[in-house]
């Protein structure tokens, strides 16, 4: 997608929101209220409302009663029973390789926070386990996978890719997969379903759903809401315009979530050039979703950061586990080419409540513009994310978000981790990664059992020069300290599957968590499989989250007080402590067992405080001895002073004023560089005659002490100059309301600062040099400019210098007439077409009868041949306007002039061809004059001439025909094409083998000559049966004797080639190798409609697959792909979706050529 682009609008688009009851009980979860902020939130769009949306119902179990269900089920068994299958499954544990990272910390702070790349250093062990992984769902490899998930609290998985949707248990087990075309085909939409998004809403224990059809013109959002916590009950779905404002644009990259009481969706809106134009954000009520009914919904557009910018990919932030948000929900967004802030975005209510959209911004470390990944084996790259946040959860008042960044000092993108702090709008962030590596489509949640416990997982895409594409995991608490990240699928090949040369990885990849007390979370990536194409992995992350015992720390609002007065302190300690222990000696209270107490100090002295915070991993002590120091009631004074001014130019004379507090009685003043240098005025008056930097010390005294204040470099002395004069212009003074005006600034001597008043304007002020400036109200207005620099400054007012009319416009005249060209004696009808509603018209008919007219429409009679002219001028409260158009009317005698009008027998052909040329002009023509550029001849006066083209190229064709009432002249732009002379493909190819044993590789490369453009290869008992790869790898599981056709392209024509009977595949018995033991596949035949079962022994965990294969090798079904214990096993699957007719099941290991096992079955009817 393209770059985000700035604009500068300022303009609020009024609407009126629906106030609608609605009657129901309301979720009991714990609900957050959204904190106020601390820095005043400007509006970021006006919320829009809609008409009610009626919505459709989809049951999943009717669905797959008129689809296909396969109803695979894997199991492990304690012994052989050939009888029915075992019902009873296990988890399965992983032992996929577990890497480590290792990282140490860089301990600088910039400004805004903390900022840590992850180097080679200490390791730091992960404290969670991959329990289970499994294969994601299917998909057509047309766009990368954009995987997402969701869980229920039961374990209902509901996985979703850009063309599929699957639902599982939590081990993987498939209960109903569906290409989102089929799926969805009730809706009837015209476009390709795509970006797929599903959560679980645990306030409603329920799923939503949005997914994304067709682009532009014809673009819609579904919506889709269970009715209960089970995907395989009812759905309602609903339909939106992507672009509800009316907009030609379309809606793409969809983010969503849930607050107690609404759903939303927001996106990016992009035109038919892909070019983005603004985010768009959809609030729903989602209880009227989930139950079928009309649903109220409104939307946002334009939305604007806090400096009034258009902003991109602003993100809807959930809360976190065992909590709703609301009313309202926060949205965040960062700049996608790197950045140092993020944009934080609240609804200030719900749907119903008439709510706006509010924004401020945060200060967060930097952020880097991204890099396209390496891959191992090739010189491609992989396209990873850019700055766009990507996901976040909201917990403990905290926002918790990740997205790529570069590092610091290199071009690694890497992952970073933000948390904003929405008490304080204070944000922090580290960078995850090392280097030699890219990171890409980072996903975030908790895992941790309460809203404050700032534990996290994040499930991310890796790949480098000696990797292959991979998906991994890794963990961090919310002091930014990092595990070690573990390996969850393995990349098996680079990335190949479009002709750029930057391959697509995806827009983001999914992560959900079960409601548990112990954490049980889902990530759903991709790796690059074996065929180089991405594919679809899905984790369950367990294990006990390791709490660090708190690191004490606390602060003090003031240390120094007079007796009586009270402290209040802040705890400041990391890792979540729940616990507090404070000891106040001379305090009262003296102990406390709160956060962040407040206690009086009565006597004088100097006192120590000392915390003790504890959680569930341990605890921490920090005392501050002497902290506090309280004096009697009356104090020395506090020293302070100011200067009227601290830039001069040399002899000006300086005042300083005394602002020190508690009543000192006696001053002692050193002016450096001034005279006199030295005072014991109160408020003294000194000249600085020469140029240079200087500083100025008070001490103050009273009966209670003294006090000392320097403030170096305080007063800077420059050598003469001169104060501006002020002048300035507005590019126009006489506008409409709502209009901007842009004022630019014309004023010498070099201003520095600048101060304007506009009254009546928006804004009233501004200090820009050159600012901007809409009027909303009719009305004649003043303009004020102050300039200032160092040696002064000067104003300019300028009195009724803008006027601003009432919106509306002068007419913009235009007409047209029903016929140009007419005989004597016709009429002709003319039609206003002026724009801006004129209310008065006047017309000029030269030749005409009549000559004028003040109709809107009139008919006029022209009697005598000529050409004539029109002219029309309209009228309304605004203004007028005149159009005229010169010998618009051309009057012959009886009879008409040619209609021209010809064909070529052939437009496209190679050099040296003969095009044959026929006139087809209407009114019988008697002359005909052509022009053939490019062409022998170039010229022609026949009426049907032969013309030869020798030269390739595009060339324009044009003929003018006469007869004795006038002529007519058609021209045909890029009519004729030549091109250059060529061939088609003779097709050629060979292979590096062509016997081998069922389960080995073929490589085949193509040998075709006159450089065809594209190839269609087509391999009858191979793994792809199909290929338009030059060079395909093709896996033959399965004995026997294969053909092997190609079909080579260009543009001169195509070829093919058929080698019958080319590859021989051998038997191989893998029955006594390590790898599989007992392989029994019953009942054998089988009544179609019945299970199959097959009990397998393996000698090892290890990740298989499973196919059913017909006769000629064709794969009919891929049945498994998962990671399967060692010992015996059993796998059933139906046979209802197989006809009549004989088969294979083959058993494979995954990613090994020649560890595959098969056996022969027969389906009857």
């Amino acid at each position: 997608m393209s770059s985000k682009t700035l604009l500068l609008i300022r303009s609020i688009i009024a609407c009126t929101l629906f106030t609608i009851s609605i009657t129901g009980v309301r979720a009991q979860t714990q609900e957050i209220r959204m904190p106020v902020p601390v820095s005043a939130a400007k509006k970021a769009a006006t919320g829009h409302a809609m008409q009610s949306e009626a919505g459709r119902a989809i049951n999943p179990r009717t669905f797959l009663e008129a689809g296909e269900r396969w109803e695979v089920r894997l199991s492990q068994r304690q012994e052989v029973i050939h009888s029915k299958p075992v019902s009873e499954t296990e988890s399965l544990n992983s032992p996929e390789e577990k890497r480590n990272f290792a990282f140490e910390s860089h301990t600088s702070l910039p400004e805004r926070g903390e900022v840590r790349d992850q180097q080679v250093g200490e390791s730091v062990p992960p404290d969670f386990e991959i329990v289970d992984d499994f294969v994601g769902n299917s998909y057509n490899f047309w766009a990368p996978p954009d995987n997402n998930i969701a869980v229920s609290n039961n374990g209902d998985l509901v996985s979703v890719t850009n063309s599929s949707i699957r639902f599982m248990d939590s081990d993987g087990s498939l209960n109903l997969e569906s290409d989102f075309a089929d799926y969805l085909a009730f809706l009837e939409l015209p476009g390709g379903y795509f970006d797929p998004k599903v959560l679980f809403d645990a306030s409603s224990n329920k799923f939503i759903m949005v997914v994304l059809n067709g682009n532009s013109p014809v673009n819609t959002v579904a919506v889709g809401f269970s009715t209960t916590s089970d995907p395989m009950d009812t759905w309602w779905f609903y339909t939106f315009s992507g672009a509800p404002d009316g907009s030609n644009n379309w809606f793409d990259y969809p983010s969503i979530g849930v607050s107690t009481n609404d759903f939303y969706v927001s996106g990016n809106l992009f035109n038919s050039n892909d070019n983005w134009q603004q985010t768009m954000i959809f609030q729903m009520d989602k209880s009227a979703g989930h139950n079928g009914e009309s649903i109220d919904w409104l939307y946002y557009p334009m939305v604007m950061d806090d400096n009034g910018f258009l902003d991109f990919n602003v993100v809807p932030i959930s809360a976190s586990y065992n909590s709703t948000l609301g009313p309202g929900i926060y949205l965040a967004s960062t700049n996608s080419s790197g950045g140092n802030s993020v944009k934080i975005y609240y609804t200030t209510d719900d749907v119903f409540n008439n709510p706006g959209l509010e924004v401020y911004d945060v200060d967060i470390p930097d952020y880097y513009a991204t890099v396209d990944g390496l891959m191992n084996g090739t010189t491609q790259t992989i396209r990873t994310n850019s700055t766009r946040l990507l996901n976040g959860y909201f917990g403990g008042n905290k926002i918790h978000f990740v997205l790529n960044s570069s590092g610091e000092n290199d071009d690694w993108t890497r992952i970073y981790y933000g948390i904003v702090d929405v008490t304080d709008n204070s944000g922090i962030g580290a960078r995850f990664g090392l280097e030699g590596f890219e990171y890409a489509f980072p996903s975030i949640l908790p895992r941790g059992t309460d809203q404050n416990n700032g534990h996290s997982i994040i499930g991310f895409g890796r790949t480098g020069e000696t990797i292959f594409p991979e998906y991994r995991v890794v963990a961090v608490d919310d002091n930014l300290d990092w595990s070690g990240s573990q390996l969850v699928r393995a990349g098996e090949n680079f990335v190949d599957f479009s002709s750029s040369n930057t391959e697509r990885w995806g827009d983001y990849t999914g992560i959900t968590r079960r409601e548990l007390a112990e954490p049980e979370i889902y990530i759903a990536g991709n790796y690059a499989n074996f065929n180089k194409r991405l594919v679809t992995w899905i984790a369950k992350i367990g294990g006990e989250i390791t709490v660090q015992p708190p690191v004490t720390n606390f602060v003090a609002n003031q240390t120094l007080i007079t007796a009586g007065e009270g402290v209040s302190f802040t705890d400041l300690s990391t890792n979540s402590p729940n616990e507090w222990s404070w000891v106040f000696n001379g305090a009262s209270p003296s102990t406390s067992s709160l956060e962040n107490p407040t206690v009086i100090y009565s006597t004088p002295g100097t006192y120590n405080v000392s915390l003790t915070t504890a959680n569930a991993g341990g605890s921490d002590s920090e005392v501050k001895f002497g902290y506090i120091t309280v004096i009697e009631e009356g104090s020395a004074p506090v020293t302070d002073f100011v200067a009227n001014a601290t830039t001069v130019v040399e002899g000006t004379v300086v005042s300083f004023t005394d602002l020190s507090a508690n009543e000192p009685d006696s001053w002692l003043w050193n002016f450096a560089g001034g005279s006199p240098s030295f005072s014991n005025a109160q408020n003294p008056s000194v000249t600085y005659n020469d140029p240079g930097v200087y500083g100025v010390t008070l001490t103050t005294s009273n009966d209670f002490g003294s006090d000392q204040e320097s403030k170096f470099g305080y007063i800077t002395v420059t050598e003469e100059g001169s104060a501006p004069v002020t002048n300035f212009v507005a590019d126009a003074t006489t506008v409409v309301a709502g209009t901007p005006i842009n004022f630019t600034d014309l004023s010498t001597n070099e201003p520095d600062t600048w101060s304007w008043n506009f009254p009546e304007g928006n804004p009233t002020i501004s200090s820009l040099q050159n600012p901007s400036v809409v009027y909303d109200e009719p009305g004649v207005y003043g303009v004020l400019l102050t300039a200032s620099n160092e040696f002064g400054s000067d104003t300019e007012i300028k009195v009724s210098y803008i006027t601003i009319t009432e919106a509306g416009s002068a007419p913009v005249t235009d007409f047209v007439a029903n016929a140009t060209n007419v005989v004597a004696g016709s009429t002709v009808i003319f039609t206003d077409l002026s724009a801006n509603e004129p209310d008065s018209w006047s017309w000029s008919f030269a030749g005409g009868s009549p000559a004028a007219s003040s109709a809107q429409n009139p008919s006029v009679i022209y009697n005598d041949p000529g050409v004539y002219g029109v002219t029309l001028t309209t009228s309304n409260d605004f203004g007028s306007d005149q159009e005229s158009k010169f010998g618009y009317i051309t009057v012959t005698e009886a009879g008409s002039a040619p209609e021209v009008d010809f064909t070529a027998d052939v437009t496209t052909i190679e050099p040296g061809g003969v095009i044959n040329f026929t006139d087809l002009s209407a009114n019988e023509p008697t002359g005909w004059v052509w022009s053939f550029p490019g062409g022998a001849p170039n010229l022609s006066t026949l009426q049907n001439p032969i013309v030869t083209y020798t030269n390739p190229g595009v060339y324009t064709v044009s003929l003018t025909a006469t007869n004795d009432f006038g002529n007519d002249l058609v021209t045909k732009e890029g009519y004729i094409t030549v091109t250059e002379a060529g061939s088609a493909p003779e097709v050629s190819f060979t292979a590096d083998q062509t016997e081998i044993e069922a389960g080995n590789s073929v490589t085949f490369e193509d040998l075709s000559t006159n450089d065809p453009t594209s190839l269609t290869w087509s391999f009858p008992g191979g793994l792809p049966a199909t290929s338009a790869l030059s060079m395909p790898i093709i896996l033959y599981p399965n004995p026997g004797v294969y053909d092997v056709s190609l079909i080579a392209a260009n543009e001169f024509g195509n070829g093919s080639l058929t080698e019958t009977a080319y590859i021989t595949v051998g038997v191989t018995s893998v029955r006594e190798s390590d790898f599989v033991g007992d392989f029994v596949l019953y009942p054998n035949p089988v009544q179609a409609g019945n299970d199959l079962h097959v009990d397998f022994t393996l000698s090892k965990r290890t990740l298989i697959d499973f196919y059913v294969v017909d006769a000629s090798g064709r794969v009919i079904k891929r049945l498994i792909s998962h990671r399967v214990k060692s010992g015996l096993n059993e796998l059933t699957f139906s046979s209802n979706h197989l006809p009549a007719g004989n088969y294979f099941l083959v058993l494979q290991e995954s990613g090994v050529a020649n560890h595959l096992i098969s056996e022969a079955f027969t389906v009857r009817h």
